[in-house]
């Protein structure tokens, strides 16, 4: 199955500058779906971090979380250790509304 789903992205040409690659991860965003536990979000919040992405707002896309206000909830901060910026720049889809980075904008 790997090799299946390999095959079909593109390879990332050699000799790619490592801005070059920034740019390929400012268009990356992670997507939860209906989280339930504050500190599944920090966690993915430092691996995003870790990986090198995050630095663009809206990096992590939180869907119908369980827990409002999740990325201020002190377990998610906790799991987050120093991705506190990645938590902050987080968006959240809940019904018709899109909140991103604390503040409310109807769609």
């Amino acid at each position: 199955m790997t090799e299946v789903l390999n095959s079909q992205m593109d390879p990332i040409p050699n000799g790619t500058a490592a801005s070059d690659l920034s740019d390929i991860f400012a268009h990356v965003r992670v997507v939860l779906v209906e989280t339930s536990h504050p500190g599944n979000v920090g966690s993915v919040a430092r691996a995003i971090k870790t990986m090198g992405f995050g630095h663009v707002p809206g990096s992590l896309v939180l869907v119908s979380p369980r827990e409002p206000g999740v990325v201020w909830h002190p377990d998610a901060v906790a799991m987050a250790s120093g991705a506190d910026d990645v938590l902050a720049k987080a968006a959240a889809l809940m019904g018709a509304h899109v909140v991103q980075w604390g503040v409310e904008k109807h769609q």
